[in-house]
């Protein structure tokens, strides 16, 4: 069994990874003592695949395994 990362994968990740270092990171304390989250990074979020829902039949039909559903 082959549990490395798919290319896909690893670009989700590199991606995610960057944004939290750019976006969140510098915002973290303040929105922790703010106690809220910040809706102002959705549109961001979203454009890297991180919001909605998974629907069934739409995720068996692109291929994508439970890790990657996750990832998504």
């Amino acid at each position: 069994m082959n549990f490395d990362y798919t290319e896909q994968q690893i670009e989700i990740r590199n991606r995610t990874k960057d944004f939290s270092k750019r976006v969140l990171k510098p915002n973290a304390a303040a929105l922790d003592q703010e106690n809220r989250f910040p809706v102002e990074y959705i549109p961001q979020l979203s454009e890297l695949g991180l919001m909605g829902i998974a629907i069934q039949s739409v995720t068996e039909e692109l291929g994508m395994t439970q890790f990657q559903k996750r990832l998504r």
